[in-house]
């Protein structure tokens, strides 16, 4: 296993607590976005549902 060395300061706890905060907001952002791209995979699932029915329909007119 190899030493890790550190170049420099080591982190100070309040700049790991600002990365973390940090990377919590991106988390936070990037959750709302799944959802968002989520609920539009959902919509277009319902709609390619609603336009197969249209086809079926037009065709057996």
């Amino acid at each position: 296993m190899q030493c890790i060395r550190w170049k420099g300061e080591r982190p100070s706890s309040e700049k790991q607590e600002a990365e973390v905060m940090r990377l919590q907001q991106a988390l936070n952002k990037m959750k709302k976005q799944e959802q968002k791209i989520y609920a539009i995979e959902k919509a277009i699932v319902k709609l390619e549902k609603e336009l197969a029915e249209v086809k079926k329909r037009m065709i057996l007119n």
